[in-house]
């Protein structure tokens, strides 16, 4: 941290960090229904959905720019953020949503070939259930397909610095909003919310 200004009365400084971040995410986009039918010969349908599951690691670069608000340890902190993936995974599912009216509903075995043919799955991954109660197909489990090798960010956070002698304590909440895309054929970016904490030694 560099103080700009008079040290003593500063209420500027400017934050670099270099750090490892787990960025997880999750989204989901609804399907259409699944028809099965029951034992009394009744056919009820059961709403699906399409789920993505993320975990993104990387190595991270940060500038930021902290400002004091006077007569106050609480501080407003914003700057732009570096990243390269170091690693990552990605799990699609096929999954079917909770009927109360047919609670015992799930997949049957031939579906795995129905639902996804072969000439149809992604990267070649076979599906598979995810359980025993086939209530979800796991469509793909691996890397992130074609992930961009980079990625940039804006953060902005509050923080609040408490004094222990020569050190300096400070806890923080950021939100950390992504602007490049996390692979290069969606438009999907990571935001997070993130709380952590500092300790700062003068030398």
């Amino acid at each position: 941290e560099y103080l700009l200004g008079d040290v003593k009365n500063s209420n500027s400084s400017i934050i670099a960090r270099v750090l490892y971040d787990k960025q997880p995410a999750f989204f989901e986009r609804p399907g259409d229904d699944y028809p099965s039918r029951l034992a009394n010969g009744d056919t009820v349908r059961t709403a699906v959905r399409h789920t993505t599951d993320v975990q993104y690691n990387l190595f991270q670069f940060e500038v930021m720019y902290k400002f004091n608000i006077p007569g106050t340890f609480l501080g407003i902190t914003a700057g732009p953020q570096f990243g390269i993936p170091i690693s990552s995974n990605q799990e699609q599912r096929y999954e079917l949503v909770f009927n109360p009216n047919a609670p015992g509903v799930q997949f049957a075995a031939e579906d795995l070939e129905k639902i996804v043919p072969p000439d149809q799955r992604t990267e070649g991954f076979p599906p598979k259930f995810s359980d025993e109660t086939r209530t979800a197909i796991v469509l793909y489990d691996g890397k992130i397909i074609n992930q961009n090798a980079f990625r940039a960010a804006i953060k902005l956070g509050l923080q609040y610095e408490i004094l222990l002698g020569r050190a300096v304590l400070v806890p923080c909440v950021y939100y950390n909003l992504g602007i490049t895309r996390i692979n290069t054929d969606d438009p999907w970016r990571v935001n997070a919310i993130q709380i952590g904490a500092d300790l700062r030694f003068a030398f």
